[in-house]
């Protein structure tokens, strides 16, 4: 139960926040948590305690050297136009998967994250979603920088992302179509 109230926590404050975020922390897996709750030794991962960490991994692991298998974690975003009342009055604006800010991504350190992204926008340019903070180790080209790491997806179409978390913290996206563009 603290698992999930946490989880909801951590989404929640991604929602309310000003940006999409795309949070990757060491939570035991299902399984993982239930053995874990059994063992009255480990108690609970919190800031003060980082001894439920899976197999041998803590706060002092070294994410550059060595990183855990994960599962395959998988979403999908449709970028699209749509109206945003951020301050109470509607505008247009750019939304993904119909809101703004975009949903929250959540997986666990180690996680093989697979993004599909589908360019749902009617007369515009292309577009991308670019992962601010990920660590793209051996997968620079999923970085989603338009003209740098890809050519943008057009309206109609779709890319998948695959990348590996091998870090763990708080990260953000945001959908990129021109770089003079003040909208979000």
């Amino acid at each position: 139960m603290v698992l999930s109230k946490s989880l909801w926590a951590l989404a929640l404050s991604c929602l309310i926040g000003s940006t999409n975020c795309l949070t990757i922390p060491n939570i035991p897996t299902t399984n993982e948590l239930t053995r874990r709750t059994n063992d009255d030794a480990c108690g609970q991962n919190e800031p003060g305690n980082r001894e439920c960490w899976y197999d041998n991994y803590d706060i002092d692991s070294n994410y550059e050297e060595e990183t855990p298998e994960g599962e395959l974690k998988e979403f999908t975003l449709h970028i699209q136009q749509g109206k945003w009342a951020g301050d109470g009055y509607p505008i247009d604006a750019m939304l993904i998967n119909g809101q703004y800010p975009g949903p929250p991504i959540i997986a666990n350190w180690g996680d093989t994250i697979k993004v599909t992204v589908v360019n749902d926008l009617q007369n515009e340019n292309g577009t991308s979603i670019h992962w601010h903070g990920i660590r793209q180790l051996g997968s620079f080209d999923q970085d989603g920088v338009p003209g740098v790491t890809q050519c943008p997806i057009p309206p109609g179409a779709s890319m998948t992302y695959v990348f590996k978390a091998t870090q763990y913290g708080t990260s953000w996206y945001h959908r990129y179509d021109n770089p003079l563009s003040a909208d979000f």
